[in-house]
């Protein structure tokens, strides 16, 4: 499996999650070359591909989580920082379910628990493709060590 197959299967995967789930729309605007759209801080996911030495990352601006946890729990309440956290996670597991299933995967890859953390800076993965979602940035990528998470 080379890493520009499980790009363009990542984008998909991207694309296809939130328009079903939370009704947006990924605009992809290029690569790691167009970083004017990085927010200062950002909420950054990663998933093991287990028995691969694959990682799945996705970076977002805090107003991205805000909006995709509105879009799921209602606007009707303040969203907490813990529930920003959880609907970046889910939506990686639901990312990179869906990158395994549209790539048909040996069935000894699976997923590892996604694991969230909030970044001071945004530092992106080698491969990656930039969406533009409803003017919010979100970076999609393919790494191949898990070990590259800022601070390990």
């Amino acid at each position: 499996m080379n890493t520009q197959d499980l790009q363009e299967a990542l984008e998909r995967a991207v694309q296809d999650v939130f328009e079903t789930m939370y009704f947006m729309f990924p605009e992809p605007i290029g690569s790691q070359d167009n970083m004017a759209y990085a927010p200062e801080s950002c909420l950054e996911a990663r998933v093991n591909l287990k028995n691969s030495p694959h990682v799945m990352v996705l970076q977002g601006s805090d107003k991205l989580a805000h909006d995709m946890a509105a879009g799921l729990l209602g606007t009707d309440r303040p969203i907490q920082p813990d529930e920003l956290v959880d609907v970046f996670k889910e939506a990686a597991n639901m990312i990179a379910g869906g990158l395994v299933t549209a790539l048909n995967l040996d069935n000894r890859i699976q997923l590892d628990v996604p694991r969230v953390k909030r970044l001071p800076s945004c530092l992106i993965p080698k491969t990656v493709t930039v969406f533009d979602i409803d003017g919010q940035w979100l970076n999609a990528g393919i790494t191949e060590s898990f070990a590259e998470t800022i601070g390990e």
